[in-house]
């Protein structure tokens, strides 16, 4: 996604982790969305186009990559978070303190979050900023994590949250195979569509999906990217990815939350390691 304004996610995404920010053990959110005026708006258009679903998937998510960076946090001393966002979580888990953290968005993005860290007097010192379009060279990426201190033989965790849908497929794959090309040992989380829940061929699997794409078009933030699991897990393979995990959404939504009320087969959660010696 190339950005050339404020993207309405993005701060409706703020907007729902304030509102939860007890339950996500959050510190920043709150001081964050009292300077983006339209951010409750924002969750609330959102919302109505997903049926009340775009709230409570952003909460699973958040549980989950936060669990997965406490986890790693044991093994890997370094963090990438791909099109960040105001993404700070790292910075308030005690295990990851003294660790490095790279945070990756885009220019636009990131100059504008940085403006409102700034106005929200949250101390980011502790945190590396490169300023990186992800549909660019990916190997123009890699440079830039090494410029910015990023030790591609230290274990490393990449997280790539809620992001991969507004990117096509092969740029995600580009990226993938860039970080399995660099680093030693590192684990890559994101969350990913299926893209047999979506389409068949080339038109909407049914009218609700076609009605939700038309709308995310309308909003000017498109889900462009959808992948085939089975496709997916062989790729990251000849990548040279030495374990990949792909869980579906309603699982952990079972474990989150007891019940599961969004669409089954719809998003899957993806960790895939690489381990050399």
């Amino acid at each position: 996604m190339s950005l050339k304004s404020k993207s309405l996610t993005m701060e409706a995404v703020c907007a729902v982790r304030a509102a939860n920010a007890d339950l996500l053990k959050d510190p920043y959110s709150q001081k964050i969305a009292l300077l983006l005026p339209d951010a409750e708006k924002n969750c609330e258009i959102l919302d109505r186009g997903s049926r009340g679903l775009f709230s409570r998937s952003v909460v699973l998510r958040s549980l989950y990559f936060r669990d997965a960076l406490i986890d790693q946090a044991k093994h890997h001393t370094q963090l990438i978070v791909l099109s960040a966002g105001f993404d700070l979580r790292a910075t308030s888990l005690p295990e990851w303190k003294g660790k490095h953290f790279i945070s990756v968005d885009h220019p636009y993005s990131q100059a504008f979050c940085r403006s409102v860290f700034t106005q929200a007097e949250i101390d980011v010192s502790d945190v590396k900023f490169v300023g990186f379009d992800l549909n660019r060279p990916p190997n123009e990426l890699m440079a830039s994590l090494r410029d910015n201190g990023m030790d591609f033989n230290e274990p490393t965790t990449v997280v790539w949250e809620g992001a991969t849908y507004y990117f096509a497929k092969e740029v995600v794959y580009q990226v993938m195979d860039a970080f399995a090309a660099n680093f030693q040992q590192f684990a890559f989380y994101a969350d990913v569509l299926n893209i047999k829940s979506f389409f068949e061929g080339d038109k909407p699997v049914n009218v609700g999906v076609e009605k939700n794409l038309a709308f995310l078009e309308k909003i000017g933030e498109p889900w462009i990217g959808f992948f085939d699991m089975e496709e997916l897990r062989t790729r990251l393979k000849e990548m040279g990815y030495h374990a990949v995990q792909l869980i579906p959404r309603e699982d952990l939504e079972q474990k989150y939350f007891g019940e599961t009320r969004m669409s089954r087969d719809n998003t899957y959660f993806l960790k895939a390691t690489v381990e050399r010696n």
